[in-house]
């Protein structure tokens, strides 16, 4: 069963979750903590600059840090990274190019598992983003299953330094 992720925000939803935007125009995204970061990328039409606050649910030792597209495949930012992977990322004050890359679905189980091991609540935070509920009700072993299923399914987006 494919997760059914909710709609991309409308009205006040998508002004509280436009609101941390604001915060880094001001020069405070600091404010924020190092958990999430604004991307800035072009529009796959119009090429335009535009911008995004996401929450990081990884980072690697290189730099790398990755996010989810929690509201499916029609999330604007995650059609322009596709379109123009070549972007800007900035946490806190500090501001990096980077290239996007879309896991693939082993790999993105992988990284579901990782989760689920070292971080629960995130991923129970992701699962409820894609539209599937936490498998807490099973045996381990079908658990570990079905969270790497969910995240074979889920669109882990990485930003490598460039």
């Amino acid at each position: 069963m494919s997760p059914s992720p909710s709609s991309p925000p409308t009205g006040w939803r998508r002004w509280f979750y436009r609101a941390p935007l604001g915060l880094y125009r001001r020069g405070l995204g600091g404010m924020l903590g190092s958990g999430f970061v604004l991307l800035t990328h072009r529009g796959r039409v119009t090429g335009e600059p535009r911008q995004a606050v996401l929450e990081i649910v990884e980072r690697e030792e290189s730099g790398a840090i990755t996010v989810v597209a929690g509201f499916g495949p029609r999330t604007d930012w995650y059609r322009n990274v596709q379109a123009h992977p070549e972007v800007t990322v900035q946490i806190g004050k500090d501001e990096r190019p980077a290239r996007a890359a879309v896991l693939g679905p082993d790999e993105a189980a992988d990284r579901m598992a990782a989760l689920v091991a070292t971080r629960p609540r995130t991923a129970r935070r992701i699962a409820r983003a894609v539209g599937e509920s936490a498998p807490t009700d099973l045996a381990p072993e079908a658990a570990d299953q079905r969270w790497r299923d969910l995240g074979a399914r889920t669109l882990f987006v990485r930003f490598d330094p460039v």
